[in-house]
């Protein structure tokens, strides 16, 4: 009884991934044809590729805005972001400046002994993070 329930059951789980094999490869050619407002298929493929577009200029809008804005409120944020870049980025530089020269500071209190200490403990941190790093990528095995 056991045994039937089983192929039984491995019957139907076969049938229905033959089932969702089928739907998915004849589902997005026979949706376009199938698609009196093929127009709207071809105007959101257009609108994607003007947003990866505007990603490569880097525009890229804030979170959560894509499906909220308007098209003329969308030129209107990017033209903010815009002006407001070139006075971003020179600050990010005055920051590296300061936390260098902090850094720099914080060195010359310390001992000889205590700089060696500390730089290799960056060294272990950087090869831990290397090594997980590496794992990360690696393709898990079957």
């Amino acid at each position: 009884m056991a045994r039937t329930l089983v192929s039984r059951l491995a019957c139907l789980t076969l049938i229905g991934c033959l089932a969702v094999l089928v739907a998915s490869a004849s589902g997005p050619a026979s949706a376009v044809e199938n698609n009196p407002a093929g127009k709207k298929t071809e105007k959101k493929a257009g609108k994607i590729k003007a947003e990866k577009e505007q990603i490569k200029k880097g525009r890229r809008l804030p979170p959560f805005y894509k499906n909220i804005v308007s098209d003329e409120q969308r030129d209107k944020i990017f033209a903010v972001q815009e002006e407001y870049g070139p006075k971003i980025q020179e600050l990010r530089r005055q920051l590296m400046a300061l936390e260098k020269e902090r850094d720099e500071k914080i060195d010359a209190i310390l001992t000889p002994d205590q700089k060696k200490k500390i730089n290799a403990a960056r060294l272990e941190m950087q090869e831990k993070r290397k090594a997980a790093k590496e794992k990360a990528n690696k393709p898990a095995k079957e």
